[in-house]
């Protein structure tokens, strides 16, 4: 596209004044490139059949079977070991630490050709998991002896096991404890909440799993990964908090067992080298860094405008300038098309399940490139100055990697009806974050006009923020409250095994859901819980009315333990530093 030189000097000699020199770190940054998917997100039209045609995360028949012997022998020295009482006093018990060193958990991404295992950064993502699962720190020791596990890996594993342990863990609470007497399964705040862990799962494994498959791939994703990690520390937050708050509805005091939530919650910090809380330092530049290393043009330009040879500087700046202007009135057009038409004419992939949330993240990609062309043009230099805006922006990108990648991943699982309902949910839930954070830049944009433009633009009949129906998050929350193939399959992959309780309540959730259709007939027949009654009465057989006494006793025995103060435990059980 040609442009009048007249306004490529003008443009140019305006950015020399209101923009700073490329420092160091930014040309840097530059160089690094590894915006793969999200420069595609950025742009505002992103390939959706390219995401979809990415291989998806699978093990090799070498990986698998590293998975069924050394990690699974892993996993049951680590449960032998507390079942005994014998758990070392120090960080990492030696016999562990013969098995880490022994079988080549030091070596797990190193080449073959330097004598170790060389497996994908899927299988790296998947055992990292695994050991989190057992003990966070058993995963930030194997991080920290390896020099080969990949960057960028370990917090989303850590993030996924943390996630994955609590939630399964408090759906099986949720269904035997009671607030009075009512099941706190059956109560809708619970139900929602348990939807909440349960789209977390699905979510922080999603992304995971699609970082882990873009790198098997060979594509430079070093942004996709920081994208990621944000999530993932987020994510742990969410849950832990989620959880602790569900065991702590029917204990005295709010008294309850964090199932290794301390360890997790020490952990992350330590894998990400800082806080991990939701309002971190790093969001606040995350934006201004995403389009430097992301935006089609902006990096040109800024190169361009640092040049210390001005006529040079504007011999490079026309070319990437007039693609800008181009580029801005194609995202323009994206947003007011897509805008208007609530997204009914954006692209969706072909042959793709699920085609209209594809669309409404085609619409929401295409609104959030012209927003950032917006905040680009009247903010420039001044974004840095503007943390709450650029951490929203940040939040926008987030948001739609996180939903790509749950769109993506079930597409991978052959999209099963029984995980549709979780996929509406978290695509309900994801909009409205969406929506709300639109809403939030356009109410703080200093320029007011573009703040105009952009609402008529893209959102005519203003931004409201829907949330998710209750019915869908009531239907979502059951899932974990419930024994089912669903449930072990979405939170698969786990080996709790440094702390008898979430054995025992596992024991005590199959037993108690079990006997639930006893109880009901009971409570039907107006006996509540008078079982000798029952039985005399011939509405119990001899075996159910032992089955209904052993699942009575295992609940009142877990509940009673679990609302008791915690002893002083060893340092290598959860409250281990």
């Amino acid at each position: 596209m040609a442009i009048p030189r007249k306004l490529a000097r003008s443009a140019f000699k305006w950015s020399r004044q209101v923009l700073p020199p490329l420092s160091e770190a930014e040309r840097t940054a530059i160089a690094s490139n590894g915006a793969w998917w999200v420069a595609d997100l950025l742009g505002g039209a992103p390939d959706w059949d390219k995401l979809v045609a990415l291989p998806p995360a699978r093990l090799t028949v070498e990986e698998q079977a590293f998975f069924d012997g050394p990690v699974a022998e892993l996993c049951a020295l680590s449960r032998n070991l507390q079942e005994r009482g014998e758990a070392s006093d120090e960080v990492v018990d030696p016999a562990l630490l013969d098995v880490l060193e022994s079988k080549g958990f030091f070596r797990l991404g190193l080449a073959r050709s330097e004598g170790g295992l060389g497996f994908s950064h899927t299988a790296q993502s998947e055992i990292l998991r695994q050991l989190a699962s057992i003990e966070p720190r058993l995963l930030l020791f194997v991080c920290r002896r390896s020099g080969a596990i990949s960057e960028g890996l370990a917090l989303p594993a850590v993030a996924a096991a943390g996630a994955a342990v609590c939630a399964r863990a408090a759906g099986a609470w949720a269904a035997i404890a009671s607030v009075g007497e009512t099941p706190l399964a059956s109560t809708e705040a619970v139900r929602h909440a348990l939807a909440e862990l349960l789209a977390e799962i699905y979510r922080l494994d999603a992304m995971r799993l699609l970082a882990a498959s873009a790198l098997d791939a060979g594509h430079r994703a070093s942004l996709l990964l920081s994208v990621v990690g944000e999530d993932a520390a987020e994510g742990l937050h969410r849950s832990l908090n989620l959880a602790e708050a569900i065991f702590g509805a029917a204990t005295p005091n709010g008294v309850g067992h964090s199932l290794q939530a301390t360890s997790f919650r020490q952990t992350a910090p330590e894998i990400l080298g800082r806080d991990a809380s939701p309002l971190s330092d790093r969001r606040r530049a995350f934006f201004a860094e995403m389009v430097l290393r992301a935006h089609a043009f902006w990096p040109e330009e800024r190169a361009a405008v640092s040049e210390n040879d001005a006529v040079l500087g504007l011999e490079a700046f026309e070319k990437p300038f007039a693609g800008h202007l181009a580029h801005g009135a194609l995202a323009k057009g994206r947003a007011f098309l897509s805008g208007w038409t609530g997204g009914l004419v954006a692209h969706a992939p072909e042959h793709a399940e699920n085609v209209q949330h594809w669309q409404q993240l085609s619409r929401y990609a295409a609104a959030f490139s012209f927003l950032s062309e917006l905040v680009l043009l009247t903010l420039g230099s001044e974004l840095d100055g503007k943390d709450l805006i650029g951490r929203r922006l940040a939040v926008i990108l987030s948001e739609l990697t996180a939903l790509s990648a749950v769109l993506k991943r079930f597409e991978c699982d052959a999209c099963p009806d029984e995980d549709r309902p979780l996929v509406d949910y978290l695509m309900a839930r994801g909009i409205a974050r969406l929506r709300l954070a639109f809403s939030a830049v356009i109410d703080n944009l200093p320029a007011r006009w573009a703040a105009l433009l952009f609402r008529l633009t893209a959102f005519p009949l203003g931004v409201s923020v829907p949330a998710a129906a209750d019915d869908l998050a009531c239907e979502v929350g059951a899932i974990l409250a419930s024994p089912s193939h669903q449930r072990s399959r979405l939170t698969q992959g786990l080996c709790v095994a440094n702390d008898e309780r979430p054995m025992n309540l596992e024991r005590a959730f199959a037993q108690v859901s079990a006997a639930r259709p006893l109880q009901e007939r009971l409570r039907d027949a107006g006996l509540g819980g008078d079982l000798d009654e029952a039985l005399a009465e011939g509405l119990l057989s001899e075996e159910e009315w032992a089955q209904l006494r052993e699942a009575n006793a295992a609940q009142t025995e877990f509940v009673s333990r679990t609302a008791a103060p915690e002893p002083a435990r060893s340092p290598h059980a959860e409250t281990q530093t």
